[in-house]
């Protein structure tokens, strides 16, 4: 059971909209940019596309109450790579909504290809919704089929293995 799907892009996806949506939405797909801050990684964020303050950072997620996000996808370069911040323990995008309470993060562990990132989610999101497949099953059947693309440059480890499911499964 499926909630209607609301694209938030350019304009539309300023932070405040963004914060809205995540607090009713039951899936977050974010496909965009994701700015480390090296000397505080919880300044570090989703760049949004939405006029003024585009930048959406880690304290301000941790903080939020997610209470209905089952699925978390980070379709954004190093979203599952973490720092260890003395006093913090593993800090990162993914680490981050899962301490906000969302229950499964799929994330990237490095720089991803655009067109390659977009063939792999839209066969994640078809295995999982309309073949009932479970979040980590799907990613898994995306990936293989990545891996027997048509496209040979799509089968190469690098367009489609930086994404890695952490959490719980459903």
């Amino acid at each position: 059971n499926y909630r209607a799907s609301r694209v938030l892009a350019r304009g539309d996806a300023s932070r405040d909209a963004v914060a809205s949506a995540l607090s009713k939405a039951d899936i977050f797909h974010f496909a965009g940019h994701y700015v480390y801050d090296r000397g505080s990684p919880m300044r570090s964020g989703l760049l949004l596309a939405g006029r003024g303050d585009t930048l959406l950072p880690n304290h301000e997620i941790a903080r939020m109450r997610l209470d209905s996000l089952r699925l978390v996808v980070l379709s954004a370069c190093d979203t599952g790579s973490e720092v260890i911040v003395d006093g913090e323990g593993m800090v990162g995008a993914a680490r981050t909504f899962l301490a906000a309470g969302v229950p499964l993060v799929v994330a990237s562990h490095w720089a991803v290809d655009s067109e390659a990132t977009a063939e792999l989610m839209s066969q994640f999101h078809k295995f999982r919704k309309s073949d009932g497949l479970s979040s980590v099953r799907a990613l898994r059947r995306a990936q293989l089929s990545m891996l027997e693309s048509p496209n040979p440059r799509y089968r190469e480890p690098f367009y489609w293995a930086p994404f890695i499911a952490y959490g719980a499964d459903f």
